[in-house]
């Protein structure tokens, strides 16, 4: 069975450390990142072709709405 691949947008690093520490264990995941530069994220977001984003809807920079509207846009399965 393929493992569930993983991305995570936050703006705060100790909420992302902490997301990953908690999945860690879970043998059916896979993390591939995550990441507090939302634009960063998008980039990732393109190239990994993750089956799961979990996003911070609240962060200083970009939204996690513009992140998920920015994957729309470029045809991700997001």
């Amino acid at each position: 069975m393929e493992k569930l691949k993983i991305i995570h947008v936050d703006d705060q690093q100790a909420t992302l450390d902490f997301f990953e520490s908690q999945i860690a264990g879970i043998g059916d995941l896979q993390y591939l990142g995550g990441y507090t530069n939302p634009h960063q994220a998008l980039d990732h977001i393109i190239t990994d072709s993750p089956d799961i984003v979990f996003l911070d809807i609240e962060m200083p920079e970009k939204s996690g709405f513009w992140v998920a509207d920015q994957a729309k846009m470029l045809n991700c399965s997001v």
